[in-house]
């Protein structure tokens, strides 16, 4: 009896151990197959599940599944999906979504219809939908069924909530309808999207390029006439749009659309420096003392440089509009007449007058405020930084940081206290603060925390079905499924705050800079509503490390600071590897190819490999979108100009966004014994708006990751 309850003892030991063991090593080979699937590896995960019918992990079958489909193996992927139907893992529906794409590849539409109707039928709160119908629209769209591909397209705008989704639904239904030649109903497809998506006008440049030769405005209504060749204008196509007022009947016009059509006309006339024609069109216009009509008319004569005859025509407009739409433009065009007739009296008083008129409209202020600098009127300078401070918040840290340089630097150094005090970092804060470091010999305290404060948080969006579905794919690196289920998390709940770090975190992992920067931005925004310190968990997502290694490898002789390339890319491309702006510069460091060839055509930069010809565009912008490259020839032609221009930090910045040309003739006309002065007098916006942005990215990056900033450039 003894020695079968020892026996008994044993067996039962035996077979617990046996049996955590089993457990140990089947947990183990878990992890090692979803660690080879996140590596991509999907041969070796296959080849560990072969077993298929001993899986008990649900999570592991579809591993299997969606492996089968990478491989390209769709029949086996098929016949294991149908399989895994009868007890669906709780991802399934993104399996199918998988399939769908491998099909699309495959340019299977008639089987991809099918599976869409199969995910319908078994899923129908699956938040893929969206996404599915705009894959099988792009399938069939590819196969030249644009017919077919329109009510799924339909669809997606019905049952999107995404605006991103509804973005490529309409630039998808614009392109299946102007292969089906509906041109009417593509402009206006077309007009919605530049209208509501400004982020997508390359593409809508694209599709217009291919119909703007098909356009004829004879079968459009009046108005539609008007709106289209407004577009074609606005989307740059002035060729097309002169060529086609031809087909408007003038006379027939009403007056409001008489008016639009009469300053299209002139504005392709200015575009074109065609003032023969515009005088033409002047002289032709139905309503002489419209005010569209008599402020061309001072445009004009403004062009002929023919100052008295402008003012007058413009005076007129005055006084028949003293409200007109156009009011403050031709107070604008006055004071420059006069400045350009060199009466400087009348100049000043229009400035002063505008200002009382226009008070929000901060570009006559300053421009009054260069005038008065010139000249050293202090006095009267002051006293309009004073005034602009009331009546203008935004512009505070400018008129401020005016108001102590303008002073006594020692006894006014309170203004510069202020800026610090008010916490909105700008290139005015940064000048504040290394003007204080020099007066006080340390570095004023930043008001930035390490730790994060409480966020509200939401156990029940972190316990749903999606958070569970979206943990699980972004741990497996199924990125835009990932994206998917958590961008569905964040539009059917109030976003809490811990979401959108969460949505910065996940997009840092995906690649996507660019998007993880604007969450981060719209969380600091948030929580400055109630904080008025910055948080460093936060800043180091909104100016991230990303490329410095790279960086530093392909600058270890430069003279300028890696940081500082890292603030200048940031701006330029927000990290965006793909990035391609307007004016066809690409890529991290945004760079014209015909700069990259000129770079490599310099030696500035060694290539292992072919550099594909200007003669084909599409490799060639493949090509300069590679990091590595990128970045090189920007670090490269960055410190070309650091060079040409002695090491002047600002003007190598301004030459980078305008071009050495035009900063060799600043370096003439503007004041380098003053940089702010310089900064203040750059004549492009743009280049001066671009030169603040990196001064104040790079002191973000000094005090975030070197705790410090230089007190002088």
């Amino acid at each position: 009896m003894k020695i079968k309850k020892i026996l008994i003892l044993i067996l039962s030991l035996f077979l617990f151990f046996g049996f955590s063991f089993f457990e140990e090593v089947s947990s183990k080979l878990n992890e090692r197959i979803i660690e080879l699937f996140s590596q991509g590896q999907y041969e070796q995960v296959v080849k560990l599940t072969q077993w298929g019918k001993w899986i008990q992990d649900e999570n592991i079958a579809s591993l299997r599944v969606i492996a089968l489909l990478k491989l390209k193996k769709g029949q086996e992927a098929e016949s294991e999906i149908i399989s895994l139907s009868k007890n669906p893992p709780f991802i399934m529906d993104h399996i199918y979504y998988l399939y769908l794409d491998y099909l699309a590849q495959k340019g299977k539409v008639t089987k991809m219809s099918l599976w869409l109707e199969k995910m319908e039928k078994e899923f129908p709160d699956s938040v893929l939908f969206p996404q599915a119908y705009l894959l099988t629209a792009k399938g069939f769209l590819n196969e030249d069924l644009s017919q077919e591909a329109i009510p799924l397209l339909v669809r997606v705008l019905m049952v999107s909530a995404s605006l991103e989704e509804k973005q490529e639904a309409l630039l998808l239904l614009s392109q299946a309808l102007a292969k089906l030649e509906y041109f009417q109903e593509t402009l206006w497809i077309l007009q919605k999207i530049h209208r509501d998506f400004p982020r997508r006008i390359a593409e809508v440049k694209s599709i217009l390029q291919s119909i703007v030769t098909q356009i004829d405005l004879r079968e459009m209504s009046p108005e539609v006439q008007i709106v289209t060749l407004e577009f074609l204008s606005t989307m740059g196509f002035y060729d097309h749009a002169e060529s086609l007022t031809g087909q408007i009947e003038e006379n027939t016009l009403p007056l409001p659309l008489w008016k639009r059509f009469f300053t299209l006309q002139a504005k392709i006339a200015l575009h074109f420096e065609n003032l023969e024609k515009l005088e033409n069109i002047l002289k032709k216009a139905k309503k002489q003392s419209e005010e569209e009509v008599l402020f061309y008319w001072g445009v004009l004569e403004q062009r002929k440089a023919h100052y008295p005859q402008a003012i007058q025509s413009y005076k007129k407009a005055l006084q028949l509009f003293p409200q007109g739409r156009l009011t403050f433009q031709v107070y604008q065009n006055i004071a420059s007449c006069y400045r350009a007739w060199g009466k400087e009296k009348e100049y000043l008083e229009t400035l002063n007058q505008v200002i009382v008129l226009f008070p929000q409209e901060t570009s006559p202020w300053w421009e009054l405020f260069r005038f008065l600098y010139r000249r050293n009127q202090r006095a009267q300078a002051q006293e309009l930084m004073k005034k602009l401070i009331t009546v203008n918040n935004e512009e505070k840290n400018r008129a401020l940081f005016w108001l102590y340089k303008l002073g006594n630097s020692s006894g006014e150094k309170g203004y510069l206290e202020e800026i610090l005090k008010g916490g909105d970092i700008d290139y005015y804060y940064v000048r504040a603060w290394q003007e204080l470091k020099k007066l006080d010999h340390h570095s004023p305290s930043i008001p930035l925390s390490e730790n994060l404060p409480e966020l509200n948080g939401d156990n029940t969006l972190f316990s749903s079905l999606h958070w569970r579905k979206y943990w699980f794919l972004q741990n497996v690196r199924l990125w835009e499924n990932a994206e998917i289920e958590l961008l569905s998390l964040h539009r059917n709940h109030h976003a809490p705050l811990d979401l959108y770090l969460e949505l910065s975190s996940f997009y840092e992992r995906k690649g996507d800079y660019r998007r993880s920067i604007l969450y981060a931005l719209y969380l600091r925004n948030r929580l400055r509503e109630n904080h008025p310190e910055f948080f460093k968990p936060i800043e180091v997502r909104i100016y991230p490390q990303r490329f410095l290694d790279l960086t530093e490898e392909l600058s270890p002789n430069q003279k300028f600071d890696p940081y500082l390339f890292l603030s200048l890319v940031r701006a330029e491309s927000f990290f965006q590897v793909d990035a391609i702006s307007q004016a066809g510069a690409v890529g991290l460091a945004q760079l014209l190819p015909s700069t990259a060839l000129w770079i490599i055509e310099k030696g500035w930069v060694t290539l292992e490999e072919d550099i594909p010809s200007k003669e084909n565009p599409n490799a060639l912008t493949y090509f300069l979108s590679r990091p590595e490259i990128n970045l090189s020839l920007g670090v490269a032609y960055f410190n070309y100009l650091f060079d040409r221009f002695q090491e002047n930090l600002y003007l190598a910045i301004c030459a980078y966004n305008a071009g050495p040309g035009r900063v060799d003739q600043w370096k003439k006309e503007l004041p380098l014994d003053d940089l702010d002065a310089f900064v203040e007098f750059i004549p492009f916006r743009e280049t001066q708006n671009y030169l603040r942005r990196i001064i104040t990215n790079y002191f973000f990056y000094s005090i975030l990751y070197r705790g410090n900033f230089p007190e002088k450039f």
